[in-house]
């Protein structure tokens, strides 16, 4: 707000005006070459209606601004709490799938801990496999030596046929 300077109600009523007329022409009296710019105020009791109707659409303009200003700020308000929502949710799904991955990587690691040790079977039963084969081809080998032995006592009792 506006303070008026307490020392005008120490001036005289009619001081200011006639003071500075006749200022003013004592001045032009010395220095008749002189041109003075009159910066008076003028007659004070007619509006200045072009001036006061530009500073009208002045201050009209300026408060549809500061109000446009307003909604805009508005907006990026709600859309900075809009973001910061997506960020919280976004962060809160990054923590599940964190959860998420870890419970995957045990699932992978009892995967193949199960995998290794069906690998171990597996090498056990080839192991195994093989020695039967081997025990197999040794059967065989005796079959046969049987089957010649059966053979030849057939030929030793054909012989004692009575």
């Amino acid at each position: 707000m506006i303070k008026r300077n307490k020392n005008y109600t120490n001036l005289a009523k009619g001081y200011l005006f006639p003071e500075i007329a006749k200022r003013r022409k004592a001045f032009q009296a010395q220095h008749p070459e002189a041109k003075i710019i009159s910066l008076g105020i003028g007659n004070t009791t007619d509006r200045t209606t072009e001036s006061a109707r530009r500073t009208e659409e002045m201050i009209v303009k300026q408060a549809q601004a500061l109000q446009q200003t307003v909604e805009v700020f508005d907006r990026i308000n709600q859309s900075v709490s809009a973001l910061a929502q997506g960020i919280r949710v976004t962060v809160e799904r990054m923590g599940e799938i964190s959860d998420e991955k870890d419970q995957v990587q045990d699932s992978i690691q009892n995967i193949s801990a199960v995998a290794q040790e069906m690998a171990a079977s597996t090498q056990q039963v080839t192991t195994s496999l093989g020695s039967q084969n081997e025990v197999i081809a040794e059967l065989v080998r005796q079959a046969d030596n049987l089957n010649r032995d059966v053979r030849a006592l057939d030929d030793a009792i054909s012989k004692f046929i009575i």
